[in-house]
Order: C-alpha cells, then sequence, then structure tokens
C-alpha cells in the first residue's frame, strides 16, 4: 500500500515556526536578564568594599569590658635612596 506524501498549509508551518522563533527569543531575553543581574560589579569601590567584608569577618570578636586603645600609627620611615647614610645635624662630613 502506498501512502501518498501530504504537506501541511503554509499557515500551520508558519504559525509552528513563529511559536518557536518567539519562545527562542523569550528564553534568550530571561537569560539576559538573569546574567546582568547576578554578575559580580567590577568597579574599584566595590573591590574595596568586598576587601574590607572579608577583613571584618576575620576579626576577632570584641571582648565586652575590655577598652581599645586608639589606632597604631606606624612611624613614617623613608628609606635611604643609594644607600647613601643621612648627614649628621652639624653639617659635617664623616670621615
Amino acid at each position: 500500500m502506498i501512502v501518498a506524501a501530504t504537506t501541511a498549509p503554509s499557515s500551520v508551518v508558519l504559525s509552528n515556526v513563529m511559536y518557536l522563533v518567539g519562545a527562542v527569543v523569550l528564553a534568550a531575553i530571561v537569560v539576559t536578564v538573569v546574567v546582568l543581574h547576578h554578575r559580580r560589579p567590577k568597579s574599584i569601590q566595590s573591590n574595596m568594599d568586598t576587601f574590607h567584608r572579608g577583613l571584618a569577618a576575620l576579626a576577632p570578636e570584641p571582648v565586652p569590658g575590655r577598652r581599645r586603645s586608639g589606632p597604631v600609627v606606624a612611624a613614617s620611615v623613608r628609606p635611604r635612596a643609594g644607600g647613601v647614610t643621612p648627614r649628621s645635624s652639624s653639617g659635617a662630613e664623616p670621615g
């Protein structure tokens, strides 16, 4: 028995193709919105904020009743340039 090949009307085929195209476009829009919403900020300020959050997470808990001293300030020390020793206050050259 031979079955004749029948084709669907062009309006049905076009309707199916448009449905498929619409679904792909909608999926692409949803994926784009989700990716843009969940991306990490790339500014310098956001990197510094992330670093400070990490430091705060690692910092020890404050002990109740214990007073904190003032901030520790390092003395300003300049490195010697090229191994040159600083001159004495009298201005005389050693040696």
